[in-house]
Order: structure tokens, then sequence, then C-alpha cells
């Protein structure tokens, strides 16, 4: 675990790379949320995908600003907890 991240790989989705689990505030408090990471068949490189409630994206940041510096945030400490194994 690194500032609050877990990651995992076992008993993975096809096409996953490793699933997170992060601690994140919601307006009803502070709750865990679980994405995956995936390599994007577009880019060829890692991508995150948010959890979804239904169609709906059930927790990202705010903006897409934020978003897209959530998601560099999860990258960088998915790259260095994998090249440590």
């Amino acid at each position: 675990m690194s500032d609050g991240i877990k990651f995992f790989t076992a008993q993975l989705k096809y096409g996953e790379v490793a699933q997170f689990q992060l601690m994140t505030t919601a307006p009803w408090g502070m709750h865990y949320i679980r994405g995956a990471i995936i390599m994007s068949q577009a880019t060829n490189a890692e991508a995150v995908v948010w959890p979804k409630c239904g169609r709906w994206f059930a927790s990202t940041p705010a903006s897409r600003e934020a978003t897209e510096a959530a998601e560099a945030w999860i990258l960088a400490h998915w790259r260095a907890w994998r090249d440590k194994r």
C-alpha cells in the first residue's frame, strides 16, 4: 500500500492489467472506490477505468483537469508498485 492506494492483480477481468482501491470523499462521507487499469486499444498505453454505477461513473473527480491529475497520480503509483515486484 502506498499513499492510501492498493493494487490487485489476481482474478482480473479480461483486458485488465490491475485493479486499484482508494479512499475518497463523497457528499455522504469517506468511502472506498475500486477501479481498474487497462491497456488502451487506442493508444496502447495504460489507462484508468473509473467504477460505474449503472451507466454513470460512480466516482470521478469534479473536473476534467482533476480527473486527469488523479489518473496520472494513480498510474504513477501503479508503475512504482509494479516495478518493485
